[in-house]
């Protein structure tokens, strides 16, 4: 592994939000090297850059020259192996001079950072293409499961969404499916809804690797889904009518009813000795929906040991200091008094 690769490098950035929204593109040595040149120069060492012959003699040349970026030019060789480009139609612009690394000759090759992808993390399988923006990286056998590893393109959240709901039937049959974008995210609660029904799980790169190609620790689902969540966050924000909630920083939405006992059992955490909310007769049942939509709604957690009960009684597992949430935003949700009202009882907590 290249040490010197790292997601946050400016050139490594500018390269994947490039190809998030034009997959085919063809970069040039300095447009890239603009940004960083040590970036450049580890994703060459990763062969994740594949050189490729610029014709200029027949292709006009799209200028990404500071000052000069999106004029389209045609080329002259001169005797020194460097270029005069002509502007095609301004004729107010001047020739500019361009140089072999300013032409466009290097595409990043997916199939290598596939490849890179699962020889870092341990996965097997020949890496192929299923379409022009979603790329099969591998699969693992976790825990008797076998998983599939995806890596998709696309800017359009809305268009991402359609493709991991098709995923199932585009690829191979896989126990659970991951995938990982660059940074474009599913914002829409129902998408997400749906695709935890059919197991498939988004993340963007800051979400699942470390500096380097290599998953963060706890990260593939079959080393989490014991696990207990670390930290809860209510944000007090509702969209498509759900209320938004942070699992170890990954946000999801709960219906209202849910949500409300879940604040009902933050109030009990916070405010009494040992957490305990006490219930009545057959509130089992409620807190059963409200686990279905823990589970539904966030991957890789234990919510049945996240949730517990004694006598009448039950209680969030996880430290009282743990679970935050904003109280000037649950206070300001309109036309819900049961909301504002828990609201009300939660400690207040002074910024320091």
């Amino acid at each position: 592994m290249n040490k010197k690769f790292c997601w946050t490098d400016k050139a490594v950035e500018f390269v994947f939000h490039k190809i998030e929204s034009f997959p085919d593109y063809v970069f040039a040595e300095s447009e890239i090297s603009r940004c960083s040149s040590a970036g450049f120069k580890a994703l060459k060492e990763l062969k994740l850059l594949k050189w490729q012959q610029f014709d200029w003699e027949h292709e006009l040349f799209v200028s990404h020259i500071p000052g000069d970026v999106g004029t389209v030019r045609y080329l002259r060789q001169r005797r020194d192996g460097k270029y005069w480009a002509h502007p095609e139609e301004d004729e107010e612009k001047s020739r500019i001079e361009v140089e072999e690394k300013d032409l466009p000759h290097y595409i990043f090759d997916l199939l290598k950072f596939g490849e890179a992808v699962k020889k870092a993390n341990g996965f097997d399988e020949a890496c192929n293409s299923l379409s022009e923006s979603m790329f099969f990286s591998g699969s693992k056998d976790l825990s008797g499961d076998r998983v599939g590893l995806f890596v998709a393109l696309n800017d359009s959240a809305e268009d991402l969404g359609k493709e991991l709901k098709g995923l199932p039937n585009s690829a191979g049959r896989y126990a659970r499916y991951i995938v990982v974008s660059p940074f474009t995210r599913v914002s829409c609660q129902k998408t997400k809804g749906s695709l935890n029904k059919i197991n498939v799980s988004h993340f963007v790169f800051d979400e699942a690797f470390n500096g380097n190609l290599k998953f963060k620790s706890g990260f593939l689902f079959s080393e989490t889904k014991v696990e207990l969540p670390q930290a809860l966050h209510l944000t007090g924000r509702i969209e498509a009518e759900k209320h938004i909630v942070s699992v170890d920083n990954k946000e999801g939405g709960l219906t209202d009813a849910n949500f409300k006992l879940l604040l009902e059992m933050v109030v009990a955490l916070k405010t009494t000795d040992e957490g305990w909310l006490a219930t009545g007769e057959g509130d089992w049942q409620a807190f059963r929906r409200l686990k279905d939509d823990f589970k539904r709604t966030f991957d890789g957690f234990d919510f049945e040991k996240f949730i517990v009960n004694g006598r009448k009684k039950y209680k969030l597992v996880i430290p009282a200091d743990a679970v935050t949430y904003d109280r000037a935003m649950l206070k300001k949700i309109k036309n819900n008094a049961v909301i504002t009202d828990l609201a009300d009882k939660l400690p207040i907590v002074r910024k320091k």
